[in-house]
């Protein structure tokens, strides 16, 4: 249950910074590479989320290679939800 809901939290984090942050986009060129590539920004929403699923919580449980792990996961992920999201939306009739 808490990988899901790591992952829908990656998921929100990475679709709330591409599609309502719209003040972002057109400032830096590497934020817009960043803001484009949904793999990129996944793998940052991915460690923003673990250290916010990990809060609370004794830092000893912080480890880099857990960090990583979740932060590769995250990118899959939210490159995944979005190619679905892209697929169905281009790929639906609406009568």
């Amino acid at each position: 249950m808490t990988v899901f809901v790591f992952l829908l939290l990656s998921y929100g984090i990475c679709f709330f910074i591409q599609h309502k942050m719209a003040f972002l986009h057109g400032r830096w060129d590497f934020l817009n590479k960043l803001l484009i590539c949904t793999y990129c920004l996944g793998f940052h929403c991915g460690w923003i989320s673990y250290l916010l699923m990990v809060w609370g919580k004794v830092f000893e449980q912080i480890s880099i290679p857990n960090l990583l792990i979740y932060s590769f996961v995250s990118a899959s992920f939210c490159y995944i939800c979005d190619a679905s999201v892209q697929y169905l939306e281009n790929n639906t009739r609406h009568e």
